[in-house]
Formats: structure tokens, sequence, C-alpha cells
């Protein structure tokens, strides 16, 4: 689910779907609300509690090395204000985006700083949460973002915490109605799919795309997300590297003069963000979460320097999203 999320952001951004970037995003958020949100209220089902620094601590494993080194690129090349990168180290990228829309190489970290800035408060409130209430809190909460997306103006709309998280609150929802025992039919996961791609293929600015397309956009993502993503096991190598994928087709693409390219160098752009992306997978991101999460550490034996594994004994490679 992952790879076609990463896929349809990648080739909308080199043009080759029209509106491939809007719409995987929203199934990104769909996916990150409702896997996070399952594992938590699995922790909070084996243990009691959930256990918010190992939360904090995974998804800085997660999330820094890989984008340590593009910010660490990006400041080498000067290729971005300071503003830019600071603004992108801080997680508030996407604010700095709605208040002063400035396209560089970081443009598409917005999307961290939302996901972060959610998850600064989300793993809190479930701590407590009650079940079938906060079923229908989050419910109502992601009702109260999509109309708030109708009064402000379109930068805010598209970049702000508040008037995105309706993806994000909707692929958590889902997450709570499974553990209360709800099953997706299958067909729910084809239709889902069938309305993403449809909504990828439409032409850019032929619908509202920013009031009514990122709602239908939030409820196809769920649907797709719940249903579990039927036809696109095939993608599964791409999940496994999407996070770098996304981390570094943008750069690519924004050094190679931005979007409107032909077909042949926008197909070469994803490639090359494929190789990129799976060095970064191999070399930095996997070795540095093991070491980050404390599944391994190094240790001195004698004149050696050893790898020493240790497992998490609650949750052990559930986390890994």
């Amino acid at each position: 689910m992952r790879g076609l999320a990463v896929l349809l952001v990648a080739l909308g951004h080199v043009s080759l779907v029209p509106s491939g970037g809007w719409i995987g995003m929203s199934v990104f958020f769909a996916l990150s609300g409702y896997l996070i949100t399952g594992i938590l209220l699995r922790e909070r089902a084996a243990t009691g509690t959930i256990r918010i620094r190992a939360f904090y601590r995974r998804r800085i494993a997660r999330l820094v090395p890989a984008l340590a080194l593009l910010l660490a690129v990006v400041a080498l090349t000067g290729t971005a204000s300071a503003v830019s990168w600071w603004s992108s180290v801080a997680y508030v990228k996407n604010w700095q985006m709605a208040i002063g829309h400035t396209i560089d190489p970081l443009a598409h970290v917005w999307s961290l700083g939302i996901e972060e800035q959610f998850y600064l408060a989300w793993p809190l409130l479930l701590v407590g949460l009650r079940l079938r209430r906060g079923l229908v809190i989050v419910l109502a909460l992601a009702v109260a973002v999509t109309l708030l997306r109708f009064q402000v103006d379109a930068d805010r709309a598209y970049y702000g915490t508040e008037t995105r998280g309706d993806a994000l609150l909707l692929g958590s929802a889902a997450a709570i109605a499974v553990r209360l025992g709800w099953r997706a039919p299958r067909w729910l996961g084809w239709a889902g799919l069938a309305a993403v791609l449809g909504l990828a293929l439409l032409p850019d600015g032929s619908v509202p795309w920013l009031t009514w397309g990122l709602a239908l956009g939030s409820l196809a993502s769920v649907a797709l997300v719940a249903g579990g993503a039927p036809g696109v096991r095939w993608l599964a190598p791409l999940g496994l590297i999407s996070y770098g994928v996304y981390l570094w087709h943008w750069p690519i693409v924004w050094a190679l003069g931005g979007i409107h390219q032909p077909p042949l160098v926008g197909l070469a752009t994803i490639v090359a963000a494929c190789l990129v992306a799976t060095a970064s997978f191999v070399f930095l991101e996997r070795p540095a979460s093991a070491v980050l999460r404390g599944r391994v550490r190094l240790v001195v034996r004698g004149r050696q320097l050893v790898v020493e594994e240790r497992l998490d004994p609650v949750i052990a490679d559930r986390v890994a999203v």
C-alpha cells in the first residue's frame, strides 16, 4: 500500500498522473493513521498502557536518519533558504508552506510536519480513550476538519495540520473500529482502489480538489486501507523503500527543472530515486533504526566490537511502520 501511495505521488510530481500527488498523500495519511493507531491499541491491550517515550523513540528511529542525510545534502548544496531548512528540521515545514509557499528541494517535507504534529498529541489521547466513545469523537473531528477546509485560503487548506488531518483521523477511526470487532468487507478495498485510481487520473483542476476532492480522497483512501489494498501486493518491494523514494524523488525532480519534463525523463527520475532510496534503506535507515530503537547495540568484548541484538519483549518487530 505504501508502494502504491509513493508511486502515485512520484508519478504526479513528474506530470505522468495528473492528480497523483494529492491523492497519493491522502493514502499515506490514511495508512499512517490506521497502522500506527492499530499498533498503539495492541500495545495498550497487551500492557494496559502506551509507552509514550518508546513510541517517540521509534518515530525518531524511523524518520530522522534518512531525513538528516537529505538535510545535510541540501545544506551543502545551498539550494534552500535558512527558513525552509530550519522549518524542515523542526517538522513545521507545512506551516512555512502555508504562510509563504516556496518551491525548493525541501518543499515535500510539509507532509512529515503534519504527521509528526498529529502524533505529538494522538498517543497521549489514546492512553485513556474509551474506544466506542473515541470512535464517535474521531469521526466528528474528521468532519470538522473537512468543513474547516472550506473556510480558508488554498495554501492553508492544503498545508495546514488542522485542514489535512481528516485522512489521518479516518485511518485512526478505522483502526479503532477494527479493535472493536469490525471487519471490512473485501469489496470495500476494491472500491477504494478504484476510487483512488479514478481520482488520480482526473485532469488537474477538473474537480474542486481542495474541498470536495480532498474529502473524497480521504474517504477513498481509508476504504482502500481498511479493505486491504487488493491487487497491489506486487508493489510491496517499492513499499519497503517508500520513505526514501518520497524523500529523494522531489529533490531530483527539482534539480532537473521542475515537474514539466518529458515522460522518459520523468520515469528516469523515479528510477534514480528508487536507486538512492535502496542504498539509503540498506546502508543507513535499517542499521540506524536498529540501533536507535535499541534492537541492537555495539559492545566491546575483549578487543572486538560486537553487534548485540536486543528485541523489544512486548511488541518486537510489529512496530516497523
